[in-house]
C-alpha cells in the first residue's frame, strides 16, 4: 500500500509508487495550461488531452 501522499499505479507488471511531486505532467489543449496526472486516469493517461470536462466541451474546432 503506498504511503501518505504516494499516488499508486498499476503500470505494466506490478505497482509503482509516485510521490505527489514527481507525477507526471501535461499541457491542456484548450486552455494551454499544465495539469498533472490524476489517479482516475490510470489507465488512460496516454489518451487524456483535457485538464477538465469544461475544457474538453470548449476544444478547439479545428481538432
Amino acid at each position: 500500500m503506498a504511503a501518505r501522499g504516494d499516488v499508486a499505479s498499476s503500470a505494466g507488471r506490478g505497482w509503482v509508487t509516485l510521490k505527489k511531486g514527481n507525477l507526471p505532467v501535461k499541457t491542456c489543449v484548450t486552455c494551454e495550461r499544465p495539469f498533472t496526472w490524476r489517479k482516475k486516469w490510470a489507465r488512460c493517461w496516454n489518451d487524456v488531452r483535457y485538464c477538465s470536462e469544461r475544457c474538453r466541451r470548449n476544444k478547439p474546432i479545428n481538432q
